[in-house]
């Protein structure tokens, strides 16, 4: 970046003079070839300094690091296998409610008509109590 900067000042004394005592390759470089070398160098050192290869380096060097990542991961684990087990005792337990439910249906029913026919039964009653006058019950859900 400081390279590219001093190509493009041209009235720097200085920077003049270090490029004449610079070797030729140095001294061969265009401005817009030094600008890509620039675009490539920072593309690199993006790629090293990624989340990723700092995990890298980190595992390369030190050894409670890796202790400390392989104890997070056996914990991950554990939490899959819990995970996954209560998976499988939801599907077992949803399997044994909807067994009951198949099971009781025919009973809820029964106990509908029941109730349908106890009530006809007392609406009945109560009209015979007062002169035959039709009566209704409310607020009775069958």
């Amino acid at each position: 970046m400081q390279r590219l900067t001093e190509m493009s000042e041209e009235g720097d004394v200085v920077a003049m003079s270090q490029f004449q005592l610079a070797p030729s390759v140095i001294q061969g470089q265009t401005s817009e070839h030094v600008q890509v070398m620039l675009t490539e160098v920072r593309g690199i050192l993006g790629q090293l300094t990624t989340l990723r290869m700092q995990h890298l380096f980190m595992i390369l060097a030190s050894p409670r690091y890796v202790e400390r990542v392989t104890e997070m991961l056996r914990q991950k684990l554990k939490q899959a296998d819990v995970l996954v087990l209560k998976s499988a005792a939801m599907a077992e337990r949803r399997q044994e409610t909807l067994e009951e439910q198949s099971r009781l249906e025919p009973r809820v029913d029964l106990l509908m008509g029941c109730t349908k026919e106890l009530q006809k039964l007392i609406e009945a009653d109560i009209s015979k109590r007062y002169h035959n006058r039709p009566v209704n019950l409310m607020g009775v859900s069958i």
